[in-house]
């Protein structure tokens, strides 16, 4: 809808705008585990050695969390810009920068210009995080809605294992490239994705809540408040997140970005490779493959219940697993000798089932409730503050996990994550509700 006029949708067209963004917000922060300092047969190959600066654990771990920084400032302005020229110009501006970052990334011929480029590579994917998935919420059909919205995060999974598989491929192809080329290679892969998004906007995609006209601003409200009794929010609701009345969905927004990011995934997805070598399992680089391939086929699991079931009961379960998985790894690396056959259980079978919570749960449902949980008068800006803070967080987990797990072990820090988990649980069964069931 444009200017109070209707628009027709193609669902195939939302449908692919969930994919091909799913798979560009996947693969674009993944590749980086790959390419930081790719080693084949003991010998590194990657960014790092390039640029000439070895194993510098410290701006390797500021290469790899730029992107991320620059996802949150993307997230805080993407909802104002998606107000502001609505979705489908939102959608084409994100896959552009996306596109432009990545191609300057690749060319970076030293570290302080590849830091900036990953900065606005990282815009880019912030923006598109908030707009794509705000689209597909608002133009999908109703009796399916949560498959639509969950098909962005099964998307994102598919897209961190492109990225473990081609780093692996290119890795070991190395015999064909220079040098300098193998970490570009695997960098500038991953054009493909928002080439085909911005192909899509340009030609298929129809606006839908572009700058409204001030004379319809009326129609506008009211549309509004009959959208939001459907979603059983309430009919008075405050025209800003930061007044006395926003201060609920302040907290959702938090609640949502802490069960999402601060229990562990990126501490499981992004260093599996390291916590399974711990555990004393050999060849964890072909670990982490497998356990991006168990992160895809879980997330088929929410998609085929999160419009039956609905999405606080998904949400509530899903943390339950993960709780329950990261106490047995927990165990296993704080109480369990490295020798043990128990902790290798323990520690393994915690990664799959926490993997398959997350995906049953946060992992897919919070794209849905970061748009659901706020009034159609604050969708824009709630949903860029949820991804800001689910962002951040992001940053925050990314550059301490591996420090700190040095520091006091890897028991403790899981530990740590199964608590935040507790508290998650318990706020999110008294706050979140079931926005469309």
């Amino acid at each position: 809808r444009t200017d109070c006029t209707m628009s027709y949708v193609s669902p195939p067209v939302v449908l692919f705008v969930s994919l091909l963004s799913g798979l560009t917000v996947g693969y674009t922060p993944a590749i980086i585990s790959v390419a930081l300092n790719g080693n084949v047969e003991g010998e590194k190959n990657g960014m790092m050695q390039d640029l000439g600066y070895g194993d510098n654990a410290l701006l390797g771990g500021f290469v790899a969390g730029v992107i991320l920084l620059g996802a949150a400032l993307g997230s805080l302005v993407a909802g104002k810009l998606a107000e502001k020229y609505g979705r489908r110009y939102s959608i084409i501006i994100s896959a552009i920068i996306v596109l432009v970052g990545t191609v300057l990334q690749a060319a970076s011929p030293n570290i302080y210009l590849l830091f900036a480029f990953r900065f606005l590579l990282g815009a880019g994917t912030g923006i598109m995080s908030v707009v794509c998935p705000m689209y597909v919420n608002e133009n999908a059909p109703e009796q399916s809605k949560g498959m639509y919205g969950a098909g962005f995060q099964v998307a994102q999974t598919i897209g961190i294992l492109i990225s473990f598989c081609v780093g692996f491929g290119v890795l070991a192809l190395d015999h064909l490239f220079e040098t300098w080329m193998i970490w570009r290679v695997m960098v500038i892969f991953g054009v493909i994705f928002p080439i085909a998004l911005l192909l899509l906007a340009l030609f298929a995609v129809v606006e839908t809540g572009s700058g409204r006209n001030p004379e319809q601003q009326p129609l506008v409200d009211s549309i509004s408040d009959d959208l939001d009794g459907m979603y059983g929010l309430d009919d008075d609701e405050p025209d800003s997140l930061f007044s006395a009345g926003g201060l609920k969905y302040l907290l959702i927004g938090f609640i949502l970005a802490a069960t999402l990011q601060l229990t562990g995934i990126n501490g499981v997805m992004y260093f599996g490779g390291n916590i399974v070598s711990s555990a004393g399992i050999s060849n964890p680089f072909l670990v982490n493959i497998g356990l991006g391939g168990w992160n895809f086929l879980s997330t088929f699991v929410a998609v085929l219940l999160v419009d039956r079931l609905g999405r606080r009961k998904l949400m509530l379960i899903g943390n339950g697993l993960m709780f329950l998985a990261l106490g047995a790894i927990a165990v296993a690396f704080q109480f369990l000798a490295p020798t043990l056959l128990l902790r290798k259980i323990l520690a393994l079978g915690g990664l799959l089932l926490f993997i398959f919570g997350f995906e049953v749960g946060p992992g897919c449902v919070f794209w849905l409730l970061a748009n659901e949980s706020f009034p159609v008068k604050l969708r824009e800006s709630g949903s860029s503050y949820a991804n800001l803070l689910q962002w951040g967080m992001n940053l925050l987990v990314s550059t301490t996990f591996l420090p700190l797990s040095d520091i006091v072990g890897f028991g403790s820090i899981y530990f740590g994550f199964a608590g935040v988990s507790i508290v998650c649980q318990i706020l999110m069964f008294i706050f979140i509700k079931d926005q469309l069931n």
